[in-house]
């Protein structure tokens, strides 16, 4: 009778042992299982996290290139009404005796050298020329009165004193002033805004 027992307690434990065998490998194959939808979350996480940031770049380039292109078109629209403005004003000006004209205007060089005489010139090609300073007073006084802004004069009575400092150009150098042709009651007011500015044939000289 104990020997039956004894057969019968190692089968009840053989069977237990079996039932653990199988449980521990059901929990590891769902440990597996585990971990493997993990590291698929993370990498879908990962990949997810690297769109978003592409697209967040994308974005703010996009709003960088906006924000470019609005400043672009205040700047141009600023320079057209300040253009238009300028237009006006001239407009009304040279109907004052003894305005002679924008300075741009009145003289002209080779396409060669527009752009140089652009950079040099600047705004200052805008400058109204007049006869004398009490012309450029009259002139003045006609803006202030009509609300048209401001305007730079350049009056010839007292740019005259420049003419016996305008000169020749020095041997082997070439000035941007040689190349503007204009009428000579004017020269100086060129010699104001271009002085000795040189020619240079390329960059490296």
């Amino acid at each position: 009778g104990s020997v039956a027992a004894a057969r019968a307690r190692v089968t009840e434990a053989t069977a237990e042992l079996q039932d653990a065998t199988l449980s521990a490998g059901n929990a590891r194959d769902a440990a597996k299982v585990a971990a493997e939808g993990r590291t698929k979350h993370e990498a879908a996480m990962s990949q997810f996290d690297a769109q978003k940031a592409s697209l967040q770049a994308a974005l703010e380039s996009e709003e960088a290139t906006l924000h470019a292109a609005r400043v672009r078109s205040a700047q141009l629209d600023a320079s057209m009404s300040e253009s238009a403005s300028r237009g006006k004003s001239l407009q009304a000006l040279l109907r004052v005796p003894g305005v002679v004209g924008r300075l741009g205007d009145l003289g002209s060089v080779a396409e060669d050298y527009s752009a140089a005489a652009d950079a040099a010139g600047g705004r200052m090609l805008d400058a109204v020329v007049v006869e004398s300073v009490a012309v450029a007073q009259q002139c003045l006084k006609l803006l202030r009165q009509r609300n048209l802004g401001v305007a730079t004069f350049l009056a010839l009575d007292e740019l005259e004193k420049l003419r016996g400092k305008i000169g020749q150009t020095p041997a082997g150098l070439t000035r941007l002033l040689d190349y503007v042709v204009c009428n000579e009651r004017v020269l100086p007011a060129f010699f104001f805004v271009f002085r000795h500015t040189l020619i240079a044939p390329s960059m490296s000289v």
